[in-house]
């Protein structure tokens, strides 16, 4: 989990997959997890608290982060257990302002319908070998989500990237910040062919 984004409120911005309407609300972030945010409901379980299972760092401004619903949920007709996984892919654009993917394909028993992984396995594999093959397929291309840190105004670069799971978009684009990281500090995205190796998550 980026360190960044934990124990703070953030500004959460997204298209709803039902619909394609512009979405915009608050979430808090602690230590590893995602209390009262994405919330969904699932044959009448009501499901939006989730907590990090398993992070891959892609690159230094680049982390995939799979999430597990703190509570399962049951149908009738599947009287097992089952629960919902989040594939976020982060990236950082400054200290106040991130944009990610949700990389799964869309769940459509859940209301709203959501991009998350289900599976009713206790002891599912999250090790870093295969959390890409198991959490994190789509279809089609997901849409940006992006998490302002509450007070600030920076702004996300034009066409931000969108790569495949395990996957560095770094190598054709790099974020240039200026001189400061600060909450002053000013965004310009730079097309480049070399990845700069820019410590932004430490």
């Amino acid at each position: 989990m980026p360190e960044d984004l934990e124990n703070d409120v953030w500004e959460y911005n997204y298209t709803q997959v039902s619909d394609n309407s512009e979405q915009s609300t608050t979430i808090t972030i602690g230590t590893a997890t995602l209390q009262n945010s994405i919330r969904l409901s699932v044959f009448g379980t009501i499901i939006d608290d989730w907590t990090c299972v398993n992070d891959l760092p892609i690159s230094n401004t680049e982390k995939v982060v799979v999430f597990k619903s703190d509570v399962s949920y049951s149908s009738v007709s599947r009287s097992t257990s089952r629960w919902l996984y989040l594939c976020m892919k982060f990236t950082k654009v400054t200290n106040d302002l991130y944009f990610f993917y949700l990389l799964s394909d869309i769940f459509t028993d859940s209301m709203p319908n959501e991009r998350v992984f289900m599976s009713g396995q206790t002891n599912l594999s999250n090790d870093e070998e295969t959390m890409c093959s198991t959490f994190c397929q789509y279809t089609d291309s997901p849409k940006i989500r992006t998490l302002r840190r509450q007070g600030t105004s920076d702004s996300l670069p034009n066409s931000p990237p969108l790569c495949d799971c395990g996957s560095s978009c770094s190598n054709s684009r790099a974020y240039s910040i200026g001189n400061s990281f600060g909450h002053n500090s000013r965004l310009e995205m730079l097309p480049i062919y070399r990845h700069i190796g820019l410590d932004l998550f430490g």
